[in-house]
């Protein structure tokens, strides 16, 4: 997936886990994909504050199953995305016993996709 998405512009990872960044890079690595992309080390929402203003169309959440703020990061997505991509999509990985109602007021579930103990929630702004 990330070959494709490369294909159509720049593609941010970011985790606070400089582990979980390792892995990208060696992921990354393995692929021969030395270009196209950026990798942060830094808090989720410093730095959705940091991309407000830029367009982006496609947004892959993967937090902690024990991650309690779901409403509180998609807010911060919304906020980060309003003015430059008012028609985003957003995946949001989540345990499979938390509800669709993590969207919140700013997305619909559009679709829910089973996979293993995780759901990928596809959500797409209200207008």
């Amino acid at each position: 997936m990330t070959q494709q998405l490369l294909k159509h512009g720049l593609v941010l990872f970011n985790d606070r886990s400089r582990k979980a960044l390792g892995t990208v890079e060696a992921n990354l690595g393995k692929c021969r994909i030395d270009s196209g992309f950026q990798i942060h080390q830094a808090d989720v929402f410093l730095l959705f504050r940091r991309l407000a203003g830029r367009r982006i169309d496609f947004v892959f959440l993967d937090p902690p199953y024990r991650f309690a703020l779901h409403e509180k990061l998609l807010k911060a997505v919304a906020s980060a995305l309003a003015q430059q991509s008012p028609q985003h999509l957003v995946l949001l990985e989540v345990h499979k016993k938390v509800g669709n109602d993590v969207a919140g007021t700013h997305y619909q579930v559009r679709r829910r996709i089973p996979a293993g103990d995780s759901h990928i929630l596809m959500l797409e702004g209200e207008n």
